[in-house]
């Protein structure tokens, strides 16, 4: 035993002692003037003014005798518009987002001083919808952050969950500042909110360099144009000087005879003349290399691949009736209350929108993990399961859940409108 525990603390003592490879440091986000103007104000700001006017907007429109079809149309026309909007700030630069911004602030000044005009509401709806500033945050997180990826996803996350809060509280505080000062509040509210998010968009980074790069791009093109119309100036201007003074003292052009030049053949080429009329070249030997087959560009495809076009479908189909259904329903929850219920406060329909957006961001933040399997290797029931809550199909399942709820609303609709008969 004594010599077995000598032999153990020997090798113990000769084993090589094992280096810890040291663990990477985790990049964390700073707290700066920059992550938070980016991440946490500007998102609010933006949050704020997106959805705060309809919590009040359809009551007012009955209220003044105006038809509730024309905000419809507004709010159709307005959407369309968006799109235009942001490839024009893609394409141009995000300079273009600050004129943008300082017409969204002229409307919404407009409606302080004309409140009971319907040309003045319709100009502020359209404001809030077609410079919405949804892709100008996302592209400045990404130029502001992008130096390291896991601080642009940090990023990314906070500027969302920022937006998503702001997004769900105003349709709350929306319906309670019409609730206590009317229009004339909603207005002064819009008018405040544009001005800081003109002043942020104005004083973003990414904004101010792509000002900088089109004023250098416009400076170099004109100096280039102006260089060019100099040039050719002088260039014309020489070329009337001194054109007839040259043309003067040049010599009479002697004639041409093409018709004494010798053939080639007469030339004494090294050829051999055979009896038969070929000729043979002796000194020269042509090597002619085969043509070499040219390979087909392979080209990508814009084309959807077949075996994924039904589920690229039926995505699409489940967005676009996601957010008609959306709109539709948000724009007649006060007046809908009111009606059926006689609630004529465009708090309770602030709230309940808060509600429901809120739930949202609660499903979509649920961590939701599952193995991975192959639905090839299964059968029966198993395979049903796997292949209706796997993605993009689990939208489906939400899909179903969301409709079991909203078929409380016609039933309940039906049902007071019996009772008002009987």
């Amino acid at each position: 035993m004594p010599g077995s525990i000598c032999t153990t603390e020997a090798a113990a003592t000769e084993m090589p002692e094992v280096q810890k490879i040291p663990s990477e440091p985790v990049e964390k986000l700073p707290w700066s003037w920059r992550y938070l103007s980016v991440c946490i104000v500007f998102p609010v700001v933006a949050g704020g003014i997106n959805v705060f006017l309809y919590s009040g907007l359809s009551l007012y429109y009955r209220e003044m005798g105006w038809e509730l079809w024309i905000t419809g149309v507004v709010v159709s026309v307005g959407s369309l518009g968006r799109i235009f909007f942001q490839q024009l700030q893609l394409h141009l630069g995000l300079w273009t987002a600050a004129p943008m911004a300082g017409v969204h602030l002229l409307l919404a000044i407009l409606v302080t001083i004309y409140p009971d005009k319907l040309w003045a509401l319709v100009g502020q709806s359209l404001a809030v919808i077609l410079f919405d500033t949804n892709a100008l945050m996302e592209a400045i997180c990404f130029e502001v952050f992008s130096d390291s990826e896991a601080i642009a996803r940090q990023a990314a996350a906070a500027m969302l969950s920022s937006y998503t809060v702001s997004y769900a509280c105003s349709a709350t505080y929306g319906g309670i500042i019409y609730d206590l000062w009317s229009w004339n509040g909603v207005a002064w509210y819009h008018s405040i909110a544009a001005s800081l998010n003109l002043l942020l968009i104005v004083t973003m980074p990414p904004v101010r360099s792509s000002w900088r790069k089109l004023r250098a791009q416009g400076v170099e093109a004109s100096s280039q144009d102006l260089k060019a119309t100099r040039q050719r100036a002088g260039s014309a201007q020489s070329d009337d000087s001194w054109s007839g003074s040259f043309h003067a003292h040049l010599p009479p052009p002697e004639p041409v005879e093409f018709l004494n030049r010798t053939v080639p053949s007469e030339q004494e080429l090294a050829t051999n003349i055979v009896a038969d009329g070929q000729v043979k070249i002796t000194e020269l030997e042509l090597e002619v290399e085969p043509p070499v087959p040219e390979t087909p560009k392979k080209t990508k495809s814009s084309k959807i691949p077949a075996n994924t076009r039904m589920p690229a479908f039926m995505v699409f189909l489940n967005g676009f009736m996601n957010n008609y259904n959306y709109g539709t329903v948000w724009l007649t929850y006060a007046i809908f209350f009111k009606e059926h219920h006689g609630w004529n406060e465009a708090t309770w329909a602030g709230i309940s929108q808060t509600s429901g957006d809120l739930l949202a961001a609660i499903m979509i933040a649920l961590p939701l993990k599952r193995k991975m399997v192959d639905p090839k290797e299964m059968k029966g029931m198993r395979w049903l399961w796997y292949s209706t809550t796997g993605q993009p199909y689990n939208v489906s399942c939400l899909m179903v859940a969301w409709r079991s709820c909203a078929w409380g609303w016609p039933t309940h609709c039906c049902r007071c409108r019996l009772q008002r008969r009987c």
